[in-house]
């Protein structure tokens, strides 16, 4: 994976993946708290950030995150973590993408206008 320059294309591309965050994420990529990666056949674009050890994957949005799993995770060792959490609104993109893997629900936040945001974390 790769970090790319944010661009308000790649912020609209990035909105179905955002829900109700979205000024929050602009802002966080803004001020460098979180970063834009690609993926190194360009199928996926993600929001990420470092928390001590833990690379958080705020949004992703793209094609065949099952493809890319690897590039996540090297990226995440790269920055020496030891795990990834991942965050969602769409539970079956997580299954269907990371199925494979020792997965675990850690936190389920609910909300009154819209879905619950599921926390997932994968230990690296």
């Amino acid at each position: 994976m790769k970090q790319i320059t944010v661009t308000d294309d790649l912020l609209r591309r990035l909105n179905p993946a955002l829900w109700g965050a979205k000024a929050t994420i602009r802002n966080e990529l803004t001020q460098g708290v979180s970063s834009l990666y690609q993926t190194s056949g360009n199928n996926l674009i993600a929001v990420i950030r470092f928390e001590g050890k833990t690379m958080v994957v705020v949004a992703v949005v793209g094609r065949n995150l099952n493809a890319s799993v690897n590039e996540f995770i090297s990226l995440a060792r790269q920055y020496v973590c030891t795990s990834i959490r991942f965050h969602t609104k769409n539970p079956q993109h997580i299954e269907k993408g990371l199925g494979n893997l020792p997965l675990k629900l850690i936190e389920v936040r609910k909300n009154l206008f819209s879905k619950p945001e599921l926390v997932y974390m994968l230990n690296v």
